[in-house]
């Protein structure tokens, strides 16, 4: 008759177990920290104030080409995109489109150029696609920027 007495208590017990066993992991409380001052044994002075020593000038910077913003692709002519980024790594032709590829280690960068439907005007770009190169996700900005920026070392050296 115990038996049946001491099981319904044991989901309780093992319950309380627990409780007590965590409450011991917990961090104990900080000391109390009380702030005295002692104004009779603590000296008046001024301090003494002495000027910084002048900075050295720092050298001028190259003026660095301002990072354009890729919304300002649309819209711009063949010429001026490779006045911009340079040659494409890759150029394909799908009548009446053009697809320009630039590549970066971690993205490539897709320009979708058409010209109007009469074909007089100079193709232009009217889409942009970025796709990753590796396992890290990269917006359309981000890819923009490398890809400019590689481009843009390329040209300098």
């Amino acid at each position: 008759m115990a038996r049946w007495i001491v099981w319904p208590l044991a989901p309780l017990v093992i319950a309380l177990a627990v409780v007590l066993a965590l409450g011991a992991c917990a961090a104990p409380s900080a000391p109390e920290v009380t702030a005295t001052t002692k104004t009779d044994t603590m000296p008046l002075t001024t301090p003494e104030l002495t000027a910084a020593p002048p900075e050295s000038p720092r050298p001028a910077r190259p003026e660095e080409e301002p990072l354009p913003d890729v919304s300002r692709l649309i819209g711009l002519r063949a010429d001026e995109v490779t006045a911009l980024l340079g040659a494409p790594g890759f150029r394909r032709k799908d009548a009446p489109a053009e697809i320009w590829q630039y590549s970066d280690a971690s993205c490539t960068l897709d320009l979708f150029l058409y010209t109007d439907k009469t074909g007089a005007a100079p193709h232009s770009v009217t889409h942009i696609e970025v796709r990753r190169r590796a396992l890290e996700a990269v917006s359309r900005e981000e890819c923009f920027r490398r890809v400019f920026k590689a481009r843009r070392a390329q040209r300098a050296g």
